[in-house]
């Protein structure tokens, strides 16, 4: 992103709950990502909107190939998360199937 905007960007500009880093987003819908005590099952890529670039113009340019814009991830197990919580991948979740009328 910095390449691209050749600028430095203030994290806080993208307006994310979470940020970590040296985590590979791309194609890992389904996964599980644990932070610290938590575990998030990923459900897909946070595009860049406009307000990207109120904040930095060219921010969502910069954010848009290859998931840098982030993902967004459902709660699996809650917790407390803190700088420095360790960040890694865990086990996918097993498939529940349910019945329905259809």
């Amino acid at each position: 992103m910095r390449e691209a905007l050749r600028i430095a960007v203030d994290p806080i500009s993208r307006r994310a709950n979470l940020l970590v880093a040296d985590v590979a987003l791309p194609r890992s819908r389904g996964q599980i990502l644990r932070v610290g005590s938590c575990r998030l099952q990923v459900r897909g890529e946070t595009r860049p909107c406009a307000l990207m670039d109120e904040t930095e113009p060219g921010l969502r340019a910069a954010l848009d190939p290859g998931w840098p814009g982030g993902g967004f991830a459902q709660v699996i197990d809650d917790g407390r998360i803190a700088v420095g919580d360790p960040v890694e991948w865990g086990e996918p979740e097993p498939m529940h199937a349910t019945a329905g009328l259809l």
